[in-house]
């Protein structure tokens, strides 16, 4: 049994209020950075970040192919105040990409200047959305990191940089970065790491993004000496997924659900390190157990009970009293046990299967007196336009061999304002109806057109809003028509917001006004605590 760890003298409490006028203790050195040898110094905390310090925040887990400009785009548009996170950033591409030749330059040595434009397809967003954002890194190599973390800071402005030692698979394990840096010969590895990402970005925060276990390293003195080294070189802020990983017989997506959760691990992990902030991470199914989980169980009385419980080793892995399956133990904290340095929780798999959870976060998690959409269609309408922005229709130019692949698109002048295929939606000013006549959409599959605007950029643009219809009955449907529009190389032209814009129209208008369900009272939530069935 490992005893409490204390890490330097205990911290002076004051009251401060939050934005929400609620009275809240808050450590005198919450806003400070600890350096690897205990001297706290006082950085430029990222504003979007330290305005809301005191109050508990809803993160977007990263997500590989995922999480990207448009996935975040959408979630953006549902929720004002929720933390955004990139995909797995690898450092050695940034280093090698921001070094490479542009392709405006014919002389010259290569590396003497900074070739944005390639870095930009990795790390550019959209800064007057996308704040607070966390930009997450993989790597190795300490010079790399260092490179990378001071480009992302200096150059993009994020708000924080997260070192990933979770990530599980193959691919990633080859590179000995991500997970594996949890194992214990290559911990040093990682402090050196977060110590040279701190040299070279001091004015925002470095966190880790880790797991509780790995493999047979299971048990609580592993993680407690984990945090306790990754602490003295200077990262003060975790973000723990509740689940140990196995670099070997599961896949990332067996990892993901296959290991049981532990959630009291991590409430043990905020007692023994009072100065450093937790984040709890994994099987998270909405907004009311995340609410549930950092703010503490609503039922006092019952919620003691369970704390009595946690602290009496009632509840453990596997766990008799949550009763689950694989032995998962996810029961949360009552209201006045909730530890002061949890602060916050993430969400992955739920806002990418069910979006429209996220539709309640302003106002459910973090009591704003409203949300910035209602119905599916105020949804969908931004983000409409949003594609239209920034993939304009190539339909209607004479720029035959220049591709859209990415953002940004290339600048091209149009020859008129509409094709044949698209008229009909430009001339009704982009509304989105289901009472247009779908045959005037014809689906070509073998016609020879000159493609201008790539599937990859279809693709992108139309994921993330494939789950904004879960549950519903037409949810199927839809998913389909997305899938044989996203094929049709006539369509393909007119840009991806017509693409999606025609796949609506199947969508009934009472759907599409239909407004969202408060969290209160949603019911039938689908969970991802256990494998399925």
């Amino acid at each position: 049994m490992v005893g409490t760890a204390r890490n330097g003298p205990a911290s002076v409490k004051r009251n401060k209020l939050n934005n929400h006028g609620e009275d809240v203790d808050v450590d005198d050195d919450d806003e400070s950075i600890g350096n690897g040898d205990g001297s706290p110094h006082q950085p430029r905390q990222a504003e979007h970040l330290q305005q809301h310090h005191a109050q508990k925040s809803l993160h977007i887990a990263p997500m590989i192919r995922v999480t990207n400009r448009e996935f975040r785009q959408l979630m953006r548009i549902l929720s004002k105040r929720c933390v955004l996170w990139t995909e797995m950033v690898v450092d050695e591409t940034i280093f090698y990409c921001s070094k490479s030749k542009s392709p405006s330059t014919s002389t010259g040595d290569a590396t003497s200047t900074f070739n944005r434009e390639k870095v930009d397809v990795h790390l550019d967003y959209d800064r007057s959305m996308e704040h607070p954002i966390i930009c997450q890194i993989g790597g190795i190599d300490p010079e790399h990191t260092a490179y990378t973390s001071r480009i992302v800071v200096d150059e993009y402005g994020y708000d924080e940089i997260n070192l990933n030692m979770d990530c599980p698979s193959d691919r990633v394990q080859g590179k000995e970065f991500g997970a594996i840096l949890m194992k214990d010969e290559k911990v040093n590895r990682a402090c050196e790491i977060i110590q040279s990402m701190k040299k070279s970005s001091s004015n925002v925060a470095i966190s880790v993004k880790c797991r509780i276990g790995i493999d047979d390293d299971e048990n609580y003195e592993f993680i407690h000496q984990l945090i306790q080294r990754l602490h003295k070189a200077g990262c003060n802020k975790f973000y723990m997924h509740a689940r140990k990983v196995l670099l070997k017989g599961l896949s990332p997506i067996q990892n993901r659900i296959v290991p049981p959760l532990n959630y009291p691990i991590i409430y043990r992990l905020c007692e023994d390190f009072p100065k450093i902030d937790f984040y709890i991470n994994g099987g998270i199914s909405g907004l009311r157990a995340a609410k549930r989980l950092v703010y503490g169980y609503d039922d006092e009385k019952k919620g003691e009970d369970k704390d009595a419980n946690i602290k009496n080793n009632q509840h453990s892995v596997p766990c008799r009293v949550c009763n689950y399956p694989n032995g998962s133990c996810i029961v949360p904290p009552s209201k006045s046990n909730v530890p002061s340095n949890l602060r916050g929780c993430m969400l992955g798999r739920a806002m990418m299967d069910n979006p429209s959870l996220l539709w309640d976060c302003d106002r459910y998690f973090y009591g704003e007196d409203n949300n910035p959409c209602r119905t599916r269609r105020e949804v969908l309408t931004q983000y409409i336009n949003y594609l239209e922005r920034v993939y304009p229709r190539r339909c209607c130019d004479d720029q035959d061999y220049i591709q859209t692949n990415r953002i940004p698109s290339p600048s091209v002048i149009h020859t008129k304002d509409y094709c044949e295929v698209c008229s009909d939606w430009r001339n009704n000013n982009c509304l989105i109806t289901s009472n247009v006549n779908n045959n005037n959409i014809i689906i070509n599959n073998g016609g020879k057109v000159k493609i201008k605007i790539t599937s990859h950029v279809l693709q992108r643009s139309i994921r993330p809003i494939l789950g904004l219809f879960f549950g519903l009955s037409m949810s199927k449907a839809f998913r389909r028509r997305c899938e044989e529009l996203i094929a049709d190389k006539i369509i393909r032209n007119c840009g991806p917001a017509f693409v999606l814009a025609s796949a609506l129209r199947i969508v009934p208008d009472e759907v599409l006004d239909r407004e969202f369900i408060r969290t209160e009272d949603l019911s039938n939530v689908v969970e991802h605590v256990s494998p399925q069935q």
